[in-house]
């Protein structure tokens, strides 16, 4: 933000005589008057000029005094947003990468709303995130529910198709119909007849054409769609076969039917989290210590990377299902810091796991990830922007702490964050009122020089007169 100032400054400087020669011209400033009152007039006008540039180039950022990045491929990267930010200050989503400042271009919605949530605080969220897309020109990956509640899920759904047509199609980027429902069966409070009535029922097949069917009435019947599943999705790596077990999910079916029925429209997307891998052990004769396992968890720079290996993986079976070169989408992957409530592996008793220096290498190599290579997703969401709840448990992948934090969660230990920030809306308002006061200074100078010239004209007349009596 700060260079993004410096440069609106200089053009600011850079158009100061027009804006100046505009202000006397609507003044009727004659040149006398300009000479008088140019040094003063100009000045503030610059000020006036500058203090609107800035002005319009605000916009939230956390601050921090650690640089990362810098950030590459920043088309094909978004930030899934989660439910802190979404429900309780959407008005400051990062419109930049925290710690870079390169330009946020897509964000990730998991939900429209949740009927837990105050009502009345619906509607001021999704203006603050249509004025987000509208500001930044991004785009929203939209999410739906499904659920175990059809009439939650109807609910979720005349919001989610409120929602798309106040952003306008320009800013939706794709829409997902439901998220990790091959988890659905082991959540929490899940009935032992949901799972199996949503997929051997067919009650996912059923919603997601109907929800695909509506998004044409809404004149969004090219938009990508998906549902997005978890690297348990994918199934074993010994068959080309996506996740297939009756009770629990039939994932390789639902997809079957999704890509014979909208052919590239449909989008393979899942979420891809090394942190959470069950997997991964402690170093051998090192017990508490994790550098074998961090060092394949926190890349995304080779095949051997946890994250790349599935990704490879996701494109080779979507491949042998679908028609020519599908979409790959990562819907969400991170790092926690500090330690997850949920992190349940033989990681949560490595001190280094969960820890600052390990985010920080984490978020710093997503951001320099090159995602035009060929091996690469067509896009990744990082999640997240701030600490949230999961079902109850507080986690904490988010890149900002909460929403009465300024700060960037990556930062040195002992920023306190910006010094006086009131200083800088004070500046600006003093440079408006700058601006103001050069503008009536200006037409003050016009009329003075008026009134000058006519007290002059009136002399020379009187005094013509005085010389033909």
């Amino acid at each position: 933000l700060k260079s993004h100032i410096l440069h609106r400054g200089a053009l600011a400087r850079a158009d100061t005589s027009q804006a100046t020669r505009s202000a006397m011209a609507v003044c009727g400033m004659g040149s006398a008057a300009r000479s008088r009152r140019a040094r003063l007039g100009g000045g503030l006008v610059r000020a006036a000029v500058l203090a609107g540039s800035v002005a319009a180039a605000w916009a939230w950022e956390c601050s921090t005094d650690v640089a990362l990045g810098p950030t590459r491929s920043t088309s094909k990267k978004g930030i899934a947003l989660d439910d802190s930010t979404w429900r309780g200050c959407a008005s400051k989503i990062p419109s930049a990468w925290p710690n870079d400042g390169e330009p946020v271009k897509s964000l990730r919605l998991f939900r429209s709303w949740d009927k837990a949530w105050p009502e009345g605080d619906r509607m001021e969220s999704w203006k603050a995130l249509v004025k987000f897309t509208h500001d930044n020109g991004a785009k929203i990956f939209v999410g739906t529910q499904i659920t175990c509640s059809e009439e939650d899920d109807e609910r979720d759904w005349a919001w989610t198709k409120e929602l798309m047509q106040m952003l306008g199609r320009e800013h939706i980027m794709g829409v997902s119909i439901g998220n990790e429902l091959e988890l659905l069966a082991s959540k929490k409070g899940s009935s032992e007849t949901c799972a199996t009535e949503l997929w051997e029922g067919g009650r996912l097949w059923r919603d997601f054409q109907s929800r695909v069917e509506e998004l044409g009435a809404l004149g969004l019947q090219d938009v990508p769609i998906t549902s997005v599943f978890t690297g348990t999705g994918l199934g074993s790596g010994d068959t080309m076969q996506f996740m297939e077990i009756p009770g629990e999910a039939l994932v390789h079916t639902f997809i079957g039917q999704a890509t014979k029925k909208y052919g590239s429209r449909f989008v393979f997307a899942f979420n891809f989290y090394p942190y959470f891998d069950p997997n991964l052990r402690f170093d051998e004769n090192a017990t508490g210590q994790c550098a074998a396992a961090l060092s394949i968890a926190t890349c995304f720079n080779s095949s051997s990377c946890l994250v790349n290996s599935g990704v490879t993986l996701a494109r080779a079976k979507a491949q042998s299902i679908a028609n020519g070169r599908p979409q790959v989408w990562i819907g969400e992957t991170g790092w926690s810091s500090p330690a997850s409530s949920t992190l349940d592996t033989e990681m949560s008793h490595c001190e280094a796991w969960s820890s600052q220096s390990t985010l920080e290498k984490v978020y710093d190599n997503f951001l320099s990830w090159d995602l035009d290579r060929s091996s690469a997703p067509d896009h990744a969401f990082y999640f997240t922007a701030r600490d949230s709840w999961n079902f109850g448990n507080l986690e904490h992948f988010g890149l900002i702490d909460s929403c009465l934090d300024p700060r960037c969660k990556v930062r040195s230990e002992h920023y306190k964050g910006r010094p006086l920030a009131w200083l800088s809306l004070v500046w600006l308002a003093l440079s408006a009122c700058a601006g103001l006061g050069a503008v009536c200074l200006i037409c003050a100078g016009a009329a003075s020089a008026r009134r000058v010239r006519a007290k002059a004209l009136l002399n020379i007349d009187a005094e013509a007169g005085a010389a033909s009596a």
